[in-house]
C-alpha cells in the first residue's frame, strides 16, 4: 500500500520529512514505505540488515518482526517500540507513534546497513549515511528526501 495523501510528517534519523513520500532511496529503490493504516494513522515498512547483509528484522505497519530471540529483544508499548541487541544493548530500531511521536506522526530511528554494505545510522537526533552527517534538516514537498547511489553520491530533496 502506497501513501495516498499529501499531509503527513515523519521524523527519521533526527530530520523531518513533510509531505515527502520517499524518505530515503538507494539506487532508486525505496528503503522506507509509508502508508495510511486502517485506523488512519501513518505506517512505515522497512528492513533491517546487519553488517554481513543478513536481514535481522522487518518493520511492517509500525510493528517489528524478528526471528533471533536470543540476539535481539523487543521492548515498548502501543505507542513506542524498540528493538535492541541483547549483547551490546544498542537500539537497532525505535518507533514512536501517535502521541509519543508528537509533533510529527511518526518518529523513527534505525541502525542498519545499506545494500552497498555501508552503515546507515539514523539515530534519534541525527543521520549518518556513509560519512554524511545531517542534523535537524527539514525536507518538504519533494518526491525523494535523500537519494543515495552505490557509488557514494548523495542527492537531497529531489523530484
Amino acid at each position: 500500500m502506497q501513501l495516498i495523501d499529501n499531509n503527513f510528517s515523519v521524523k527519521l534519523g533526527g530530520n523531518i520529512y513533510v509531505n515527502v513520500p520517499i524518505l530515503i532511496a538507494f539506487d532508486n529503490a525505496q528503503l522506507f514505505t509509508l502508508s495510511r493504516l486502517n485506523d488512519g494513522y501513518l505506517g512505515i515498512d522497512f528492513e533491517v540488515y546487519n553488517d554481513s547483509g543478513k536481514k535481522i528484522a522487518s518493520v511492517k505497519r509500525n510493528n517489528i518482526y524478528f526471528g533471533d530471540k536470543k540476539s535481539y529483544k523487543l521492548d515498548g508499548d502501543a505507542d513506542h517500540l524498540a528493538l535492541s541487541s541483547t549483547d551490546s544493548g544498542v537500539i537497532l530500531v525505535e518507533i514512536r507513534k501517535r502521541a509519543a511521536a508528537a509533533p510529527v506522526e511518526l518518529d523513527v530511528s534505525v541502525r542498519s546497513y545499506l545494500p552497498s554494505g555501508k552503515l546507515m545510522d539514523l539515530g534519534p537526533n541525527m543521520s549518518n549515511l556513509g560519512g554524511l552527517r545531517m542534523i535537524g534538516n527539514v525536507f518538504q514537498g519533494c518526491r525523494i528526501g535523500i537519494s543515495i547511489s552505490s557509488d557514494g553520491s548523495v542527492g537531497l530533496c529531489s523530484g
